[in-house]
């Protein structure tokens, strides 16, 4: 074989100062244990749901009309409930100090006074009943609406109550030095110097009028109870705290109803007067004086009688003595039986 086709190995050699070319992973030789890896990107992968845009929150329009709704409902009780309960409650603050105005002018004695506090008291009566009518809507309110009623009613009877008031002060008024009370000034000269006679001869003349105004009072105590009686009060707790609230509403109801009836049934007696007092004609009549800690049929034991006639309503004494002195005035004219005599 000749030389020169024998392939000759040469060594390698290095150029001083020539820098060496790094070697790239392509470059170097595959390993046996090691496998070849890919080029790795240096970015992290992006996951799909980093890779989806970001939603920003959007309210559904179901859910705008839902929130404006609520907004609208809330603010309706506002306007229609929260306010007017104020305002209410103010106005029947008033009222209450008002007629507080009434009971002082009236244990005063104090006529002109009382006839001022009650127009007054009505005044702030009138601006209640005004503001309670923006209430009124809620009496048809489940449950709610019991309440409202029972208000309604409560103001009206203290509307009743109030007029009925100034009729009696109206009818009194004449009378009022007579039943004790001050103020008035007196129409003529001297009038302070009437005897009782004179006074109660005055009432007995004025009784006509007096009868009158009674139809007019007795209608509108009539209306003030009819209107008291429709307050339920078993809607209402027994108490609130330690303040009892169901008892006293029961308390004054019953007591309008006696009142009520005072004035409805003592009418008839009244128109009668007339003629228990001897306006046409002489009347006469038998007092008995009983002692009821000795009981008889009519109530007590017969102490002494008086007789007495009335005229034009003046009371003249006849005749009255110990009921023995008259007793021993009557002989027996009928003989007792043997059976009682032996």
């Amino acid at each position: 074989m000749p030389t020169d086709e024998i392939p000759q190995i040469k060594p390698q050699t290095e150029v001083k100062g020539a820098s060496k070319p790094p070697e790239t992973a392509q470059d170097q030789p595959e390993s046996i244990l090691i496998p070849k890896l890919s080029k790795i990107s240096e970015e992290a992968p992006v996951s799909k749901e980093e890779a989806k845009p970001k939603k920003k929150f959007r309210f559904n329009k179901k859910y705008k009309k839902a929130i404006i709704a609520t907004a609208l409902v809330f603010l309706f009780f506002i306007l229609a409930l929260g306010i007017p309960s104020i305002l209410v409650y103010q106005k029947a603050k008033a009222f209450y100090e008002t007629g507080l105005g009434v009971v002082a002018a009236t244990q005063a004695q104090n006529l002109p006074q009382v006839k001022d506090e009650l127009q007054k008291t009505k005044d702030s009566l009138s601006s209640l009943q005004s503001s309670f009518r923006f209430l009124s809507w809620t009496k048809f309110i489940p449950f709610f609406g019991g309440y409202t009623k029972d208000t309604q009613h409560a103001l009206n009877a203290a509307g009743y109550g109030l007029e009925a008031a100034e009729i009696l002060v109206a009818t009194i008024e004449p009378y009022a030095d007579i039943i004790g009370f001050t103020g008035v000034v007196e129409e003529e000269e001297g009038d302070g110097g009437k005897t009782t006679e004179e006074r109660l001869d005055f009432i007995f003349k004025s009784l006509p009028d007096i009868i009158s105004r009674l139809d007019e009072l007795s209608g509108k105590t009539n209306q003030l109870r009819d209107e008291i009686d429709q307050i339920n009060p078993k809607r209402y707790p027994v108490k609130v705290g330690s303040y009892e609230v169901r008892g006293k509403i029961v308390k004054g109801i019953d007591l309008i109803d006696q009142a009520a009836d005072l004035v409805i049934n003592g009418k008839p007696l009244i128109e009668a007067a007339p003629y228990l007092l001897g306006t046409d004609e002489t009347r006469t009549y038998l007092i008995i004086f009983q002692n009821d800690k000795e009981l008889r049929p009519t109530g007590g034991f017969i102490t002494a009688y008086s007789i007495a006639t009335v005229e034009k309503g003046k009371f003249k004494p006849v005749s009255s003595n110990d009921i023995f002195n008259l007793d021993g005035r009557f002989r027996p004219t009928i003989p007792s039986p043997e059976p009682i005599i032996k």
